[in-house]
C-alpha cells in the first residue's frame, strides 16, 4: 500500500524506490514497582546474549540519565513487508526459553516487550499532471489470532514505532 503526500520539492538526489526496513526486538527491563536487575544474570539464565544492554545511569546522547536497565535482543534491519514475519522470529527465538523468562520475570520484577521497528523511505515523483508529491510505501501491520496468543502465552506486550523517512 502506497500514500502520496502532496509537497513541493526537487527531483535531485532523492531516493528512487520506496521501500520498508523493519526489525523486531526484545526488551527486558525493571518494571515500575521492580528493582534494577544484573543483564549478565539475565544472559546466563536465558543462554541467549543480548544485542545490546543499556543501565540505569548510563548517560544517554541528549544528556538524560537513563533512568531503567534494558537488556536488548534484537533481529537485523532488512527490506520486509510483512511485520508479522519480524515477530514471528522473536517468538521462535524465545518460546523455547519462555520458563526461564517467567522465571526472571517473577524474581526481578521485570516487564517483557516484543518491539517493531519500521522505517518507511518515500520517493519525491512527478504524476500525470506534472505534480510533484511524496510516495510511502507502508508494510502489512496485521497480526493473527494465533502470534497474539503467543505474544501473551509468553507474557510480552507489543509495541510498533513507524517512522517516515523523507528523501533527502
Amino acid at each position: 500500500m502506497n500514500y502520496r503526500v502532496t509537497a513541493a520539492a526537487s527531483m535531485a538526489g532523492v531516493i528512487r524506490t520506496p521501500r520498508v526496513e523493519q526489525r523486531a526486538e526484545l526488551r527486558v527491563y525493571a518494571s515500575d514497582t521492580g528493582e534494577d536487575f544484573d543483564p549478565e544474570s539475565l544472559t546466563s539464565l536465558l543462554g541467549i546474549i543480548p544485542s545490546k544492554v543499556m543501565r540505569r545511569g548510563d548517560v544517554l546522547r541528549s544528556g538524560r540519565v537513563r533512568d531503567v536497565t534494558v537488556w536488548w535482543w534484537e533481529t537485523p534491519e532488512r527490506v520486509e513487508w510483512d511485520s508479522e514475519a519480524l515477530v514471528l522470529e522473536v517468538l521462535d527465538a524465545f518460546e523455547p526459553v519462555a520458563e526461564q523468562l517467567a522465571e526472571a520475570v517473577r524474581r526481578w520484577g521485570l516487564t517483557l516487550v516484543i518491539g517493531l521497528v519500521t522505517s518507511m523511505y518515500g520517493v519525491i515523483q512527478a504524476d500525470s499532471d506534472n505534480e510533484i508529491g511524496l510516495d510511502v510505501a507502508t508494510p502489512a501491520l496485521a497480526f493473527s489470532a494465533e502470534t497474539l496468543r503467543r505474544l501473551g502465552r509468553l507474557g510480552a506486550s507489543i509495541d510498533v514505532d513507524l517512522y517516515v523517512i523523507a528523501p533527502e
